[in-house]
C-alpha cells in the first residue's frame, strides 16, 4: 500500500515585496508553490529555499510569470520547462531549486531521453479513437469514487496527490476536476482520466491516466484524453498541459498522438511509481 502524504499548506508573506501559497509535501518531498504576487521575486526565491531547508525538503518548484523569472534564478532557480499558454493564454516558466545533489540528477536513461526526442519530432497521426463496441464511457460522477479509487491502487505504487482515497477524488469532483471512465462489457471500470481545471486561467492539467494491465494495447488512455478535450472548452478551458512521467514512452505517446507539443523535462519533480521521477511537459490549445 503506498505510504499517505505528510504535509499542508503554508502562507509566506514580506510587506511589500512578497505573498506566496505553498504546499510542503512530505511524500514528494518539496514545496510546491500554489499561487504568489509581489515585486521581489529574489526575496521570495530565498524564502522558499529557507522554508524547504527547515523542513528537510530536496525541491522547490513554481509556475511562474515569464518576467518573474530573473528574479527567481538570482535566487538560484534554474528554468525547468514551459506551459504554453498557462496563464489565460500567457506562457508559464517552471523554475525550481534542487536542495540536494541527488535530487537534481535525472532519472532518466538514454533509452527514454532519445525515444521522447524521437517522438516529439515525429509526425502526428491524423486519426479518432474509439472503444470496444460493448465498453462504454462516461464523465465520473460521486457514486463512483470507490471504485475510482480501487482502479489507481491497482495501478500505482504511489502517487503524488491522495487519488488513493474516494473522500478526495469525490472533494475534487465537486470543485475543480472531471473524471472520465471506462468500463467494459461487464460493467467493470477498466481505464480512467482526468481534466484538472482552472477556469480563472481557462486552462487544465490531463493527468491521473489509469488503465489496468489487462487491458493495456486498446488505445483506451487516447480515447479518454480525446473525449476530455471535447468536455472542456464548453467550461472555457482552452490550454491543456501535462505532466508526464518519463519513464513510461507510451504515455508520451499518447499526449504526442493527440497533438500536444514537448515543452520541457521536470527532473525527479515527484514520487510516483515507488520513486522519485521526471516528468516531462506536454501542452496544446483546443477550441
Amino acid at each position: 500500500m503506498p505510504r499517505p502524504d505528510a504535509g499542508g499548506r503554508l502562507e509566506l508573506g514580506q510587506e511589500n515585496a512578497y505573498r506566496a501559497s505553498v504546499f510542503l509535501s512530505q511524500l514528494n518531498q518539496r514545496v510546491r508553490v500554489l499561487d504568489y504576487e509581489g515585486p521581489d521575486l529574489q526575496a521570495l526565491g530565498h524564502a522558499l529555499v529557507a522554508l524547504a531547508e527547515e523542513h528537510r525538503l530536496s525541491k522547490v518548484f513554481i509556475k511562474a510569470h515569464e518576467p518573474d523569472a530573473d528574479g527567481l534564478e538570482a535566487a538560484g532557480f534554474t528554468r525547468e520547462g514551459t506551459i504554453s499558454g498557462y496563464f489565460n493564454g500567457a506562457d508559464c516558466v517552471v523554475e525550481s531549486r534542487f536542495l540536494a545533489e541527488e535530487r537534481a540528477t535525472s532519472s532518466a536513461t538514454d533509452a527514454e531521453r532519445s525515444a521522447v526526442e524521437q517522438l516529439a519530432v515525429s509526425p502526428v497521426p491524423d486519426r479518432r479513437y474509439e472503444i470496444p463496441p460493448d465498453y462504454s464511457s462516461a464523465v465520473a460522477a460521486p457514486e463512483d469514487a470507490q471504485e475510482l479509487a480501487r482502479l489507481y491502487e491497482r495501478v500505482f505504487e504511489s502517487y503524488p496527490f491522495p487519488i488513493f482515497d474516494p473522500d478526495y477524488l469525490r472533494g475534487v469532483m465537486a470543485t475543480h476536476v472531471v473524471f472520465r471512465l471506462v468500463r467494459d462489457e461487464r460493467r467493470q471500470l477498466v481505464a480512467a482520466a482526468s481534466a484538472e481545471t482552472a477556469p480563472a486561467l481557462s486552462n487544465a492539467e490531463m493527468t491521473d491516466f489509469a488503465t489496468l494491465p489487462s487491458e493495456r494495447g486498446k488505445h483506451l488512455a487516447c480515447y479518454l484524453l480525446q473525449e476530455l478535450e471535447r468536455d472542456l472548452p464548453a467550461r472555457g478551458i482552452v490550454n491543456l498541459y501535462t505532466l508526464a512521467r518519463s519513464s513510461i514512452v507510451g504515455m508520451n505517446r499518447v499526449f504526442h498522438h493527440l497533438g500536444y507539443r514537448f515543452t520541457g523535462r521536470l527532473v525527479k519533480n515527484c514520487h510516483i511509481g515507488g520513486k522519485f521521477e521526471d516528468m516531462l511537459c506536454w501542452c496544446k490549445r483546443i477550441g
